[in-house]
């Protein structure tokens, strides 16, 4: 870290300021223990039973302030710091608690959201801010909005203008917080491939940016559906047939079955890239376009994960699409929510198939030695995905992260 220092500005700051009511992460929402997704505290699905807030899905921003509060980098003088850690997550998660209790509003509706643009409107109005236009400030991640309420809009605005010259650290959207969770021998995982997901898209074609990835999800789910006994893959929709799994019930497939598929959904990010790997489950990719792979120069995905080219993507996708971008118009392109950019390099390792439903006969027929040393590396590499509120002695995402903020510093120094 050589000395940089990290100021954790919480939002909250701006509460009394702004008009906007106070939020606390321990009473404002609470996690359902089935889906693992906030909603609000007095929502009656999750009334009785309930995580703590910390064990969510969308966590990750609340362990990595404990950590910065709890490290020797941490500075209490918000004009002396390198470092300015916009600490947004207890009203961003109000937001999206909001919209699973309650569903989709209308662009005029209040909403929770219109708390979060307002500390972000107070944020870029302070002097820190302001002196370099928030090239020192970092987010944990471009939130990409909810498709709900008045705040939408503006909030997508600030985040791909007016923050554009800070830093996003784009990490997995899901956390968890332990890497010692047991890993099953080959020997005894009892399913091929791994898979359960949302198909049905909620915003109809042509409405919203949310269809190819359902529509992605809903062709591999029912192409692979029926590829063997050893194939576990299936939609969720109940008006499909399936049913949600609780979280347990999930973890403990993906324990017991050699591959799991990574899939986009409604954004890059599949939000079951870190189950999977804490699993010890093989990623299995799809593209394209590929999922998110977080932590990309950090992690070896190339080296314990499997990739398949598939040349026929009519069934989720309209246009060809280019892979290269040329590096003058990268910028603009960056900037942009709408466009898709691989993290990772991986034509040359990709599996190529003409279709989705061949994928599992490549995966039934893969040497042996080549899945236990890729177990082998996800064994090694998982704990890059564990979150811990502190700084911890093995690698883990908070010390990757910690080190990305504090290497953007000194490039913009």
């Amino acid at each position: 870290m050589n000395g940089r220092k990290i100021y954790v500005l919480d939002l909250g700051i701006f509460a009394e300021q702004q008009g906007m009511p106070a939020c606390n992460p321990d009473t404002t929402f609470r996690v359902d223990p089935i889906t693992n997704v906030p909603f609000l505290h007095d929502d009656p699905q999750v009334k009785n039973a309930y995580l703590p807030q910390y064990l969510g899905q969308y966590s990750g921003p609340w362990h990595l302030a404990q950590a910065i509060r709890g490290s020797p980098y941490v500075t209490t003088d918000l004009d002396a710091a390198d470092i300015v850690y916009v600490y947004d997550y207890c009203y961003y998660t109000w937001w999206l608690s909001f919209v699973h209790s309650n569903g989709r509003v209308q662009r005029e509706d209040a909403t929770p959201g219109d708390h979060l643009l307002k500390g972000y409107q107070a944020l870029i109005q302070t002097p820190r801010w302001k002196r370099r236009e928030g090239a020192d400030f970092v987010f944990y991640d471009p939130h990409p909005g909810f498709g709900t309420g008045r705040a939408e809009m503006p909030v997508l605005d600030m985040v791909c203008n007016t923050f554009r010259n800070a830093m996003h650290i784009v990490a997995e959207r899901t956390q968890r917080n332990g890497f010692q969770m047991k890993v099953t021998p080959l020997n005894e995982r009892h399913i091929l491939l791994w898979f359960r997901t949302k198909c049905l898209p909620y915003i109809m074609e042509g409405q919203g940016r949310y269809v190819n990835g359902h529509r992605f999800c809903h062709h591999v789910a029912i192409a692979l559906g029926k590829a063997g006994i050893d194939v576990d893959v299936s939609c969720t929709d109940r008006q499909l047939g399936g049913r949600p799994l609780p979280f347990r019930s999930i973890m403990e497939r993906m324990r017991n079955a050699t591959f799991c598929l990574t899939m986009p959904g409604d954004s890059a990010s599949t939000r079951r890239l870190s189950e999977t790997i804490m699993a010890g489950c093989i990623p299995v990719f799809v593209g394209p376009p590929y999922a998110s792979m977080p932590m990309a120069e950090h992690v070896r995905y190339r080296d314990f994960s499997v990739f398949f080219n598939v040349s026929d993507y009519s069934g989720w996708l309209q246009d060809k699409m280019e892979w290269g971008i040329h590096p003058s118009i990268r910028p603009y392109h960056v900037l942009n929510p709408w466009t898709w950019i691989p993290e990772l390099e991986v034509t040359d390792v990709a599996i190529k198939v003409d279709n989705v439903s061949s994928i599992a006969g490549h995966l039934r027929y893969m040497d042996k030695k080549e899945i236990l040393h890729k177990m082998e590396v996800l064994a090694v590499e998982r704990q890059k995905f564990s979150f811990q509120p502190f700084v911890t002695g093995p690698f883990s995402a908070i010390n990757i992260i910690m080190s990305s903020m504090c290497n953007i510093s000194r490039i913009q120094t």
